[in-house]
């Protein structure tokens, strides 16, 4: 058979199975649910270790291939209510009795004018299909523990499950969700049910055993949450998706993460958190999908079912085959969190269910929290260090949306409240600095007399210099260093919460259509590969414009009399550029707050100083506090120290040259003797 032959063949074959084969997803579709699965294919199975990629799943036990299979099927649904909250598009396959694809139908991958809501390309991915060594795998994958191996002795993500389509009751029914079901050679029947909770990002699942055929005992399992969630943004500084595991320990939430690495070393660990474990998933930038124990009745048999969790990293065989060569780097670009279940069996006619409940999202603030209150933790992580000031400052910019409307205004907004703020602050240390400019413009003659006069001697041009210090007390004020320590915390907090704010995803202002991102004013494509910045393809305006009014703002600074500050000065110079640098791929709006922040502080120092002079008169020379006392008995003593210390020295020299010239006269006159 020629080539061509063999194309128009495949081709024939998919038409055929695609059109001619009857489609088992009807209402109350319960095809293959009974005999398909009731033996075992005996010698056609062949004893296999359960891997992914590579790498042993549940610590390699060896299990067996699996038994007679239900038919492959795969098929895509939409549950809720298309582009309101619940909203979703599912992707689900017979292949482990999993999700495959979730996609969120008021959510967009992007925000521009010509934007079609009602395609689902635009949707935002929660999950996405993942394809390993083994196979394509999804969300909800379960797998038998150490426990469970004798009543399940193979890998239950590769073996193809049965399943019935659930559907809502009365006219015009719409798929609400998918039940799947698969019984074992000894008769147990293991149940998922996932449905979708109608006005939530929420999804409910319900684990069901049945048709024990043996003792009543606990058995493990080990359930995968969520498997496949993608970056949601390109930002370097934030690593993503992570694995997440919280637990409650002392009365207190601990929460435990692991972010994609792509070595993959180590590959695998287990989380560490409180004994309680509160919610267990993966997230990435803004969303995520987590699940805790269902609230109702049945909530302490749900929590308790709940046990040890662990992380994993798997290989994107996809982006490896299109990236060959950064591959051989590593292609571990997916994680995922399992939690380890223990399940009652029950007794011989009975059934036994537990159910949880799966948050499947955006982590925008009021909506994550109030779907559990222990979401907050994850949010205080992700915002770091500074998370209490980055918190305050998303209230204040809310709160400034909330009156018009638009997020790049709002951050303008925010950096005008924090200038006029710490004004009064600014203002008095500039007052300070410019008497203590005109107090050193007096000092400076003798200071620099003195320089000339002990050139030779460094030590006595510190201990004169240090005396004319105290004695005129020209020390530069403290309060000088005042507003910039005021205003770092506020930086560092405004920088994480920018990095991560849901609120300011695909915000827009002028140009930018993403305030989260960087400005992307035009698309440029230019590989330089440069340090820090690496391959620029996109041109950004805001961070050099950032640059440039930071030079500016310098400049209209007044010049500091000391040759040292001077000095200083001109090597800060250089510091907008490094700034630049890092920060030329950063959100959108730290460059707009920083632009903002610049031009307030020039108009400060070109016109506010010229209608409101600073006071430059000298201050009167003020009695010394106890503080002052203090310091400058404590420099007085230190000063004596080190004069007895190089006194010490010197006299150790000069001892230990006498002793060489006694030496030497005795070896002299002993080889006089001689």
């Amino acid at each position: 058979m020629d080539i061509k032959r063999f194309g128009l063949f495949l081709i024939l074959s998919w038409a055929i199975m695609f059109f001619l084969l009857p489609e088992p997803d009807g209402p109350g579709d319960t095809s293959n649910t009974s005999g398909s699965q009731s033996q075992v294919a005996g010698d056609a199975l062949n004893a296999a270790k359960a891997v992914d990629n590579g790498t042993a799943v549940d610590g390699g036990a060896s299990m067996v291939a699996g038994p007679a299979q239900a038919e492959a099927w795969s098929a895509t649904f939409e549950l809720g209510e298309i582009g309101k909250k619940g909203g979703y598009k599912a992707t689900f396959s017979s292949l482990g009795g999993v999700l495959t694809e979730l996609r969120l139908s008021d959510y967009f991958t992007t925000n521009k004018d010509e934007l079609d809501k009602t395609d689902s390309k635009y949707w935002v991915p929660l999950v996405k299909p993942v394809r390993t060594a083994t196979g394509e795998r999804g969300s909800f994958g379960l797998q038998p523990g150490p426990s469970a191996r004798d009543l399940v002795p193979y890998d239950l993500e590769q073996v193809h499950w049965d399943r019935e389509v659930l559907h809502s009751a009365g006219e015009g029914s719409s798929v609400v969700g998918i039940r799947f079901f698969h019984r074992t050679p000894d008769g147990l029947l293991i149940e998922k049910t996932i449905r979708s909770v109608p006005g939530e990002h929420s999804l409910h699942l319900e684990l069901a055993l049945s048709g024990n055929p043996g003792a009543q005992r606990t058995v493990g399992f080990n359930l995968i949450p969520a498997l496949g969630i993608p970056k949601s943004s390109s930002d370097q500084y934030y690593q993503e998706p992570r694995a997440r595991a919280c637990g409650l320990s002392g009365g207190e939430w601990e929460l435990d993460s692991k972010q994609v690495d792509a070595s993959g070393d180590p590959a695998s660990g287990s989380f560490g958190v409180g004994s309680e474990l509160v919610y267990v998933g993966v997230d990435n930038k803004y969303f995520a999908m987590l699940m805790h124990a269902a609230p109702g009745d049945q909530q302490p048999t749900n929590q308790a079912a709940l046990k040890e969790s662990s992380w994993a990293l798997i290989k994107d065989l996809d982006w490896a085959d299109a990236n060959p060569e950064e591959a051989a780097k590593g292609a571990y670009h997916h994680a995922y969190a399992k939690v380890g279940l223990n399940l009652a069996l029950p007794a011989e006619g009975q059934r036994s269910t537990w159910s949880y409940q799966i948050y499947a999202g955006p982590k925008e603030r009021s909506e994550f929290e109030a779907a559990l209150p222990a979401h907050a933790q994850l949010l205080r992580k992700d915002l770091g260090f500074f998370d209490g000031i980055g918190t305050f400052l998303l209230w204040i910019l809310n709160m400034f949306h909330g009156l018009v409307g638009n997020w790049g205004v709002s951050i303008i907004l925010l950096t005008l409240t924090v200038r006029f703020a710490l004004f009064p602050f600014n203002r008095r240390s500039q007052t300070a600095m410019a008497k203590h400019a005109t107090k050193m413009k007096r000092v400076q003659p003798r200071i620099n007399e003195i320089k000339e006069k002990y050139k030779k001697d460094p030590r006595k041009l510190r201990e004169e210099q240090t005396k004319i210090m105290q004695s005129e007390g020209a020390f530069p004020p403290l309060g000088g260093c005042l507003p910039p320590l005021v205003q770092i915390p506020i930086f560092f907090g405004l920088f994480s919460a920018l990095r991560v704010a849901f609120d300011l995803r695909q915000g827009s202002f002028l140009w930018v259509h993403d305030l989260s991102m960087p400005d992307r004013l035009a698309h440029i494509n230019f590989d330089t590969h440069l340090p820090v910045i690496g391959v620029i393809e996109w041109f950004n305006i805001l961070p050099i414009l950032m640059v440039v009014l930071w030079v500016l703002q310098q400049k209209v600074m007044p010049k500091p009399t000391d040759p040292q500050a001077a000095q200083m000065q001109k090597m800060m110079m250089w510091m907008p550029v490094v700034f630049g640098v890092f920060l030329y791929h950063y959100a959108a709006g730290l460059s707009l707050y920083m632009v903002t922040s610049s031009l307030f502080g020039i108009f400060e120092y070109t016109v506010v100083r010229k209608i409101w002079p600073l006071d430059e008169t000298e201050a009167p020379k003020k009695t010394k506090g106890k503080l002052a006392k203090r310091w400058g008995t404590m420099m007085e003593e230190a000063q004596r120290m080190q004069e007895q210390k190089a006194k010490s020295q010197k006299a150790g020299g000069s001892g230990a040259k006498q002793s060489q010239k006694k030496g030497g006269t005795k070896g002299s006159g002993r080889k006089g003797r001689k």
